[in-house]
């Protein structure tokens, strides 16, 4: 008798074990499909970064070569205080 409640407090045991075992490792597949999508985001935000940072450039050299290309002496300062020339 004391060789089966043996046995079955070590069968309890095991499948305890096991089913632990099975919630962590299905934890672990949803933490790493969490990462690979976040790693998917970043590589996408890098590259919409990168096309913003060569509109930008591509915009301030636009603006530099139509208002600084005809240099008689004349540079262009935009306005300090846009709001105070503002007529509302």
């Amino acid at each position: 008798m004391k060789d089966n409640n043996l046995i079955f407090l070590l069968s309890s045991f095991i499948l305890l074990l096991v089913f632990f075992l099975y919630k962590c490792d299905k934890e672990n597949i949803r933490l790493h499909n969490v990462c690979a999508d976040q790693d998917e985001t970043i590589k996408l935000q890098s590259d919409a970064i990168f096309s913003q940072k060569s509109y930008i450039s591509h915009l301030q050299q636009s603006y530099n070569s139509l208002y600084y290309s005809n240099s008689q002496g004349y540079n262009f300062i935009p306005e300090e205080n846009s709001k105070n020339s503002s007529t509302h």
